[in-house]
């Protein structure tokens, strides 16, 4: 019987199969560990190896080295993981994912031959052009980052898995700007560039691998279809990739019931349509995170720099980031509780933008910690600013 949630999880295969792994890393002889457990490896499930201990909340394994042995195990677990049944159409999200993976496998296939072929000027510029057009993959990536695992966060028994997807799409983004750089170069190292495209093109087409074996299976069953519809709603306001954006259904939105309600402080007083006015257009990106570490409210620019949606929502702060700045996250925060800083800042640049970062601890009148507000800037103009300008030119 396939197990097709976690509550049906047999324990006793959870125990073999993470025999089977610890075996395998320690055996010289591989391929008499995996005929010994070639039973139990048929059956493998999506659901099961979320529950491995390898990828346990509490294991101390790092997220490299998780990485450096997942795409390994995957492939031993992909003749079980090729039998689960699932529903690729529970939802008109799911299938939009599933036809923006394959546009992509496709273009990365019609790329991989384009490479044999690298011989001249006009060549490399026609290769250059296509791997460009990968750079919109990002956008698949900041989905699934910000739609589909804070939903699956709630109900997996471990997030390390979703941890070790959103590192590779780091990898992947880190690699492809590194392809990009070195195509501009007047000389081109030819043995390292073809290693690099290489390593770009397996690491893509594992990453979409394991999300159409295991992530997505397990999606469609533990998501439900208003969960669904929302995601769906979110992932409209994210650009397509390679694909025609997806269709929502238009629905009339519920009437505010604190329209009659006002917002009072020593200062003055605003109703919430004006109040939500403002917030949405300051000429910065809000982000407030709870004294529980929980994201409880993010403002609605035009121009967001960093994207967030409704499912961020309760996300445990740590969740949001990728698990390489965690740490800093950590840090900051438990300075701001134990009343060591009120104020952490950073400025990076970011897609050719100077972008300012600003954390600060908020507290209540007796000095309790209340949590954190995150300001994001565009800078960018701002920094380019010289002399002064007092009249008005429009």
């Amino acid at each position: 019987m396939k197990r097709k949630s976690f509550k049906d999880i047999n324990q006793k295969r959870i125990a073999l199969l993470n025999q089977f792994m610890e075996e395998y890393k320690k055996s010289s002889d591989k391929k008499e560990v995996v005929e010994k457990y070639e039973e139990t490896l048929q059956d493998i499930t999506p659901f099961e190896i979320f529950c491995l201990s390898d990828y346990a909340q509490e294991v101390l394994l790092t997220i490299d080295q998780i990485k450096s042995e997942a795409g390994k195990f995957v492939n031993l677990f992909s003749q079980g993981l090729k039998k689960f049944s699932w529903n690729r159409f529970c939802s008109p999200l799911m299938e939009h994912f599933l036809t923006e993976n394959q546009a992509i496998k496709q273009h990365l296939t019609a790329m991989k031959e384009a490479v044999k072929t690298l011989s001249d000027s006009k060549s490399m510029s026609r290769f250059q052009t296509a791997l460009a057009q990968l750079l919109v993959v990002e956008n698949k990536f900041i989905k699934m980052q910000n739609i589909l695992f804070p939903i699956m966060e709630k109900k997996i028994p471990s997030t390390r898995p979703l941890s070790v997807l959103w590192s590779l799409h780091d990898d992947c983004n880190a690699l492809m700007d590194a392809i990009l750089d070195h195509l501009k170069q007047n000389e081109k190292d030819e043995k390292l560039l073809n290693r690099q495209i290489g390593e770009f093109y397996f690491l893509l087409m594992g990453i979409l691998y394991k999300e159409e074996q295991i992530l997505f299976p397990i999606a469609s069953y533990i998501i439900s279809p208003e969960e669904w519809k929302q995601m769906a709603k979110e992932a409209a306001t994210f650009p397509a990739v390679m694909i025609e954006p997806i269709q929502v259904e238009e629905q009339t939105p519920k009437p505010s019931t604190l329209e009659d309600q006002t917002f009072k402080t020593l200062t003055g007083a605003l109703n919430f349509e004006q109040l939500d006015l403002i917030l949405k257009h300051l000429p910065v990106d809000i982000t407030f995170v709870d004294e529980f570490n929980r994201v409880a409210y993010f403002n609605e620019t035009a121009s967001r720099i960093f994207p967030r949606t409704p499912s961020v929502i309760g996300r445990s702060v740590e969740l949001c980031h990728p698990e390489k700045s965690v740490h800093v996250v950590q840090k900051i925060i438990e300075s701001f509780r134990l009343g060591i800083a009120d104020k952490a800042e950073f400025w990076i640049e970011y897609k050719n933008r100077f972008i300012y970062i600003v954390y600060y601890a908020l507290r209540d009148e007796q000095n309790n910690y209340k949590g954190v507000l995150e300001v994001t800037q565009d800078a960018t103009h701002i920094r380019s600013l010289q002399g002064q300008k007092r009249l008005l030119d429009w």
